[in-house]
Formats: structure tokens, C-alpha cells, sequence
């Protein structure tokens, strides 16, 4: 366990014996220990995403948007945020929904002829 690690030793720490409240139906220091400590938590700090599905095709009955980043089945409107990534990354989100919007934009101008 990361008690024996290089790192630990070198600062002089060890792991509570102090179960987490929530988790006290597990024993300590085990895989279902820390997955119930992880899920209590961990949170996505209010940076949802995948909630808008990007489609592979026109008979992708999940998709919400295309490849152009339009809703589908609605003519003038595009999904330009988080929600048309696949997954939470493990960062920050901003420079992903900057790259999403700087894509987005393209597509625009393209569209009308700019």
C-alpha cells in the first residue's frame, strides 16, 4: 500500500486508521474502501459535460448533434459547450470548450460563406 512507497517514507506520513463517515462498512485500506472514500469525495466541480451526444452518422438514433456541431432535426441551431464532449475530462474544461467554440467557428463561417 502507499504507506511502503519512497514518497510516503521520505515525508514522514502513513494512512489514517480512521474510517471515513459513510464508508464504515468497509474495512480500511481496501479497493472497496477507497471506491466508496473516492465517490464521496470526488466531484466534477460544477463541469459537466457528455450530456450531448455527437451522432456517427444520420442513423445514430442517440445523437444529438453531427459532426458540424448542428442539433439534428433542427435547422439554425448548434451545440457550442462541454456538452458534446464524450467524457469528463480530467482537468479543467476551458481549454477544450475554447478549442470546441474556435471549431465552432469555423464551421459558421464556412456555412455562410466567410
Amino acid at each position: 500500500m502507499g504507506e511502503n512507497t519512497e514518497a510516503f517514507r521520505r515525508i514522514g506520513t502513513r494512512l489514517t486508521n480512521r474510517h471515513f463517515p459513510g464508508c464504515e462498512i468497509f474495512k480500511l485500506k481496501t479497493d472497496r474502501y477507497y471506491e466508496c472514500y473516492a465517490r464521496h469525495m470526488t466531484s466534477t466541480v460544477y463541469h459537466q459535460s457528455g450530456t450531448c451526444t455527437m451522432g456517427y452518422g444520420p442513423k445514430d438514433r442517440k445523437a444529438v448533434v453531427d459532426s458540424k456541431l448542428r442539433v439534428l432535426h433542427a435547422k439554425g441551431l448548434r451545440v457550442v459547450d462541454a456538452s458534446i464532449i464524450p467524457e469528463i475530462p480530467n482537468g479543467n474544461i476551458n481549454a477544450a470548450v475554447i478549442m470546441i467554440a474556435d471549431k465552432a467557428s469555423e464551421f459558421i463561417l464556412d456555412y455562410c460563406g466567410g
